[in-house]
């Protein structure tokens, strides 16, 4: 209904805001908003989405996490390479890096069968 009112942009902000902020949503209430949102006409789906809403925050939140889990899985198999290639036991390679024994031995399996 908001998104048919063609208020000017500060204003469906504001309304949206107040939304966002007063009345969160259950994850059963997102997936039902979800399914009414498909059954509208294509072109008022699309100023729906075009709306600040919780779930570009949530998703780029949720990027910034996969990012980080990504960078840090990089560095560990960067580290335990770099490591075993000096010679260092995988004990050793543990020890020093904080990553458990049997990480690091997958780490290691994973790189030998490339």
């Amino acid at each position: 209904m908001v998104s048919r009112m063609e208020l000017n942009p500060a204003r469906m902000e504001l309304i949206y805001g107040f939304f966002e902020t007063y009345l969160k949503l259950t994850k059963e209430e997102e997936l039902l908003v979800e399914k009414e949102i498909a059954k509208l006409p294509v072109d008022e789906a699309e100023k729906i989405l075009e709306l600040p809403n919780s779930y570009f925050e949530r998703g780029i939140k949720e990027g910034i996490k996969e990012g980080i889990r990504e960078g840090i899985e990089k560095r560990d198999i960067e580290v335990v390479n770099n490591m075993h290639k000096r010679g260092l036991s995988n004990d050793v390679i543990a020890d020093f890096t904080g990553i458990s024994l049997e990480r690091v031995e997958k780490i290691l399996t994973k790189c030998s069968d490339r």
